[in-house]
């Protein structure tokens, strides 16, 4: 078929058998083979694999293609077709933040395993970044901000929650990239507040931008005392703490008391914001930057 031009979609009628047949077991390596042949040509071929992939209805070949491809679309000349593999592989194998969504499968070989477990940080990834782009963009409208968050998901495995009222939410759902991701990632908070959270875990650290320029960034060790609860809470200061100390003290170009946890605001002053939370972040925080 790939030698033929033919559509895999077509694959029963070029055999002659029923469509039905499609949702047979023998299919999943059909459609990996399909691809390994046309991977060149993933751009062309990525809506007719997506329609394939719902006739046969298996989680085994879900995983086993989407798998592959996403880890081929994860650079930046096909930026342009995250968002459609991002939506295919939340509809048919779940949102990779329930790692049990992406669970490997009896029999999975040794390569399927690790392009399995690769992806669904890879799409954690994906996701991150949107909601970045999005919350800074909607919440804050803070270019610099976004900026740095948005390099910092590159380099770095993250999850992430935001936290806020309803009509925040409601806000973000409105974005169609993220539209379908917000249920799962967004806590409703009693107070009307007009202020949100944006909880980043990276490493061993808990890490809190919020959507009000007045407000401190904030960054907790996970074991530690002082990390906030998120249960019961009532409003985003109840994730703040004005009695920790900054994480780092600065005079002009130099550095001063370095700490695990603490605030940090985003004001500029010999340094600009951005370099102080780069030092802290590589040399306390043990964060790539």
């Amino acid at each position: 078929m790939s030698k033929l031009n033919l559509s895999i979609v077509e694959v029963n009628k070029f055999l002659e058998v029923p469509e039905t047949w499609l949702s047979y077991p023998y299919f999943s390596k059909v459609i990996v083979t399909y691809y390994e042949k046309n991977k060149n040509l993933i751009e062309k071929k990525i809506q007719e694999l997506s329609q394939f992939l719902l006739k046969h209805n298996n989680s085994v070949t879900s995983k086993r293609l989407l798998s592959k491809i996403i880890l081929q679309v994860d650079h930046p000349e096909y930026s342009f077709l995250q968002n459609e593999v991002t939506k295919t592989a939340f509809d048919l194998i779940g949102d990779p933040a329930n790692i049990s969504n992406w669970s490997t499968f009896e029999n999975a070989t040794v390569t399927e395993i690790t392009e399995i477990t690769s992806s669904r940080i890879v799409l954690e990834e994906w996701i991150t970044k949107q909601f970045i782009e999005t919350f800074f963009r909607i919440c804050i409208n803070d270019k610099r901000r976004k900026k740095f968050w948005l390099q910092i998901a590159s380099k770095n495995k993250i999850t992430f929650q935001v936290l806020g009222p309803s009509y925040t939410k409601q806000r973000l759902k409105r974005d169609d990239k993220i539209s379908e991701y917000v249920d799962s990632r967004f806590q409703v908070l009693p107070s009307s507040k007009d202020v949100s959270a944006f909880i980043l875990y990276i490493g061993n650290y808990m890490l809190i931008e919020f959507s009000d320029a007045g407000y401190a960034f904030y960054a907790y060790t996970l074991n530690g005392k002082r990390k906030p609860s998120l249960l019961n809470l009532n409003s985003v200061d109840e994730l703040r703490d004005g009695s920790m100390r900054r994480l780092i003290y600065r005079s002009g170009y130099s550095f001063g008391e370095i700490n695990s946890e603490g605030r940090l605001s985003h004001n500029d002053g010999d340094l600009q914001w951005e370099e102080v939370f780069e030092y802290w972040f590589k040399n306390k925080g043990d964060i790539n930057v």
